[in-house]
């Protein structure tokens, strides 16, 4: 049997490397709205806060909440939990690449029911940096990370917390006040983005109604399909067979297109 050698990635290259995977601000968001979603939530308050270099966002809900060794796992790049069919993530990466491509400090303080105590745990890209290792920071006795536990509003849930927001504040002058109109202006776009993408998780279409608020404000949703609109058109049903290995499936779909009338006599744009 051949020896074996360990090649595990350098901690400071690869975080480094995973910043830039293509997450916006607001699909990063999102990315984590889907980790409420999947944990049972019906209740997502996201909060936006300027405080110059110590402007933070906070992201809470009324989900399952996890216990010590989950939120170990959690925090795990390429967790080895097992997913379930229906669940919406699949490789353990999502709440750790979405968040520090935005922030160089992820927090995530979670309560599994209302008998246990919260805890929360950190990853930091400075200490990675400084010490080149897969370190993940117990920090339930530090006063932020209690602070934070006090969004959990209900027996049980997670709060997420982007601190150092080194994508989303201005290098230069992040005191000042083009930094403030820069994140006071985030806002309104994850308002509009949230509203379309889970929009029928917020209509109730998708089983249980689920509300999200950003900076107070509750989120109407938003169908791109515009189903309510007069000009909108169903088409009929298509089939086609779908191939996977050996096996083969009969699959069904049905289009759907807005039509906006432009000229009433003769043409039409479809979106």
């Amino acid at each position: 049997m051949p020896n074996r050698l360990s090649v595990a990635p350098s901690a400071r290259r690869l975080t480094n490397s995973l910043r830039d995977v293509g997450y916006s601000f607001e699909s990063a968001v999102a990315d984590l709205v889907d980790n409420s979603v999947a944990a049972g939530a019906d209740r997502i308050v996201i909060e936006i806060h300027f405080e110059g270099r110590g402007s933070y966002l906070t992201i809470a809900d009324n989900g399952t909440g996890m216990h010590e060794e989950q939120i170990n796992e959690a925090m795990r790049f390429g967790s080895r939990r097992q997913y379930d069919e229906g669940d919406l993530g699949r490789y353990g990466l999502g709440l750790k690449t979405a968040s520090l491509s935005q922030c160089r400090r992820l927090e995530v303080v979670s309560r599994g029911n209302r008998l246990s105590s919260p805890v929360a745990r950190a990853i930091d890209l400075d200490f990675i940096q400084a010490v080149d290792d897969w370190v993940t920071l117990d920090i339930s006795d530090e006063e932020e990370a209690q602070a934070a536990s006090s969004l959990i509003f209900a027996d049980s849930g997670s709060v997420v917390v982007w601190r150092k927001l080194d994508r989303l504040l201005p290098a230069k002058s992040p005191e000042g006040g083009w930094a403030r109109r820069r994140i006071e202006g985030l806002a309104p776009k994850l308002e509009a983005h949230l509203s379309m993408v889970f929009h029928r998780f917020l209509s109730g279409e998708a089983g249980t109604r689920i509300s999200i608020s950003v900076n107070g404000e509750d989120l109407d949703p938003w169908d791109p399909f515009s189903r309510d609109e007069t000009a909108t058109e169903t088409l009929d049903v298509d089939e086609f067979e779908i191939e996977h290995g050996e096996v083969s499936n009969l699959e069904q779909t049905k289009a759907m297109i807005t039509a906006n009338i432009i000229d009433a006599d003769t043409t039409k744009e479809v979106a």
